[in-house]
């Protein structure tokens, strides 16, 4: 009987650990990951003039983020680095779709110049 008893009430403390571990995690996706403008994941967490700010990449929304937290003196500290080849292949990305655009009008072009001087 005795160690039933130990088995259920070490559960007990597993579940209730487990869902205030969930709700601290849900807390700090709420504060630093969502955008509280647009409600997407899509904040770019930055620091400027020792203020945690983010800048939502789906809105454009700049807003200032919760700095009383304790994971907030670690972004001070140690502010997120980010990749800048990324955005260059998106530019990169528009730059080759435009070409693709201007070839294949050339290409149209010279299609109905060739299909005009065989009639």
């Amino acid at each position: 009987m005795v160690i039933t008893k130990q088995i259920s009430f070490n559960k007990y403390w597993i579940s209730k650990w487990i869902k205030n571990y969930l709700l601290f995690i849900l807390r700090l996706i709420d504060k630093y990951i969502i955008c509280p403008k647009c409600k997407l994941p899509e904040i770019r967490i930055f620091v400027k003039r020792d203020e945690i700010r983010g800048k939502c990449w789906a809105c454009g929304n700049i807003c200032k983020l919760d700095e009383k937290h304790k994971l907030a003196n670690h972004i001070k500290n140690c502010p997120p680095k980010y990749d800048e080849s990324a955005n260059k292949s998106m530019a990169g990305d528009a730059d080759k779709v435009e070409k693709k655009k201007e070839e294949s009008r050339k290409m149209d072009k010279q299609t109905k110049e060739n299909i005009s001087i065989s009639n």
